[in-house]
Order: C-alpha cells, then sequence, then structure tokens
C-alpha cells in the first residue's frame, strides 16, 4: 500500500495560514451565483460538497454563517475570515482523509 503525503502547507500550528492558503480562500468563493440563498451569500464547490457562507447585509454588523452540505461549521465576524475558516475546514478534512487511508 502506498503512502498519501499531505502537502507541505507551511502552517507551524493549526489554525495558522499563509498569504497564499489566505489569498486562495479569497479567490476559492463565486459571488456571482443567484438563487441558492434568501440571503447575501457567496459560494466555493469543493471536493467535500459545497460551502456557503451566508449574511444579512442590511444589519450593522452583519454575521457569517458557514455551512458545508446543509451543514453549519460556525460563524465569523467578517468574509474574509469565514473564506478562511472554509478552506481551513477542508485542508484539516482533507489531512483526515489521508490519515485514514494511511492507517487502512
Amino acid at each position: 500500500m502506498s503512502t498519501i503525503e499531505a502537502p507541505n502547507d507551511g502552517r507551524e500550528e493549526k489554525g495558522a495560514f499563509t498569504d497564499e492558503e489566505y489569498n486562495f480562500a479569497q479567490k476559492a468563493f463565486d459571488d456571482t451565483v443567484e438563487g441558492i440563498s434568501y440571503y447575501d451569500h457567496t459560494i466555493s464547490e469543493t471536493p467535500l460538497g459545497t460551502i456557503i457562507i451566508e449574511w444579512k447585509s442590511w444589519k450593522e454588523r452583519p454575521s457569517y454563517d458557514i455551512m458545508l452540505n446543509g451543514e453549519w461549521l460556525g460563524v465569523e465576524n467578517n468574509l474574509p475570515d469565514a473564506k478562511t475558516v472554509a478552506l481551513k475546514h477542508v485542508l484539516d478534512k482533507s489531512q483526515e482523509l489521508i490519515t485514514f487511508l494511511n492507517n487502512n
């Protein structure tokens, strides 16, 4: 059985992102999709499913809810952080899958 290598992501600790990862997270979402949600939203199609970030722009301080395939993952105070948290979730799950495949 061959070993699957995790990409060397340059993170020194869990939760820290390189500039490249942060920039990727900001570009990985499509802000032009309509009809997915009644709220303001952006989506990203990933191998794990569809990530949707929703917010209510009419609020003075909107919160940004993050969902993967309809399952709520968390909330952030701004859109760039929400996109980065979503990317972190996908990266963490990919690492879990690599570990699972290497151990079975």
